[in-house]
């Protein structure tokens, strides 16, 4: 069960995740590991997705299609991570420590689970958590802000409203 270690109450129940959800998120905390990010972020979630596609772990349905590949926002991401302390990197890739979710990651959890329950499922998808990803924004100093998985698609040729408007609509 994900939780994040500086609130121990549970963040949410991950058994109304189907397999493949659960395989993103998984693959996204093996990323977090891989490059010693500290935490599961919107970016990381959206590299965890792109790992699991990848590896055939998941599928998206035929009229989704993510305009980006796993290696180029694996080149992306890689870039933009600042190592971590030497104490923090051994922290974040021992294999028993769960990696936290930023507060954008849980509420990509949280958005997912609401687009899944608005469009009928019984279980959170893949799409429906890359549709979570893709769904946080605020205003800050009067200016529609995204957070930073959006902008990496963006900086990536990718148009993640349409893609959104695409993912809301299977």
């Amino acid at each position: 069960m994900y939780h994040d270690k500086s609130d121990e109450k549970k963040l949410v129940d991950f058994e109304l995740f189907d397999d493949e959800a659960i395989s993103c998120l998984l693959c996204a905390e093996s990323e977090a590991r891989r490059i010693k990010d500290p935490s599961l972020s919107t970016y990381m979630m959206l590299l965890g997705i792109l790992s699991a596609q990848e590896k055939q772990e998941i599928s998206f349905p035929p009229s989704i299609s993510l305009g980006v590949d796993f290696a180029s926002v694996e080149r992306y991401v890689a870039s933009m991570v600042e190592p971590v302390e030497e104490k923090l990197a051994s922290d974040v890739t021992a294999q028993d420590e769960k990696v936290p979710f930023t507060r954008a990651g849980k509420r990509a959890i949280e958005l997912a689970c609401l687009i899944a329950k608005d469009s009928d499922s019984s279980f959170v998808k893949p799409q429906h958590l890359l549709a979570g990803i893709l769904s946080i924004n605020w205003i800050e100093e009067g200016q529609l802000r995204h957070c930073k998985a959006y902008e990496i698609l963006c900086d990536l040729g990718v148009d993640p409203q349409a893609l959104l408007t695409k993912l809301r609509s299977v």
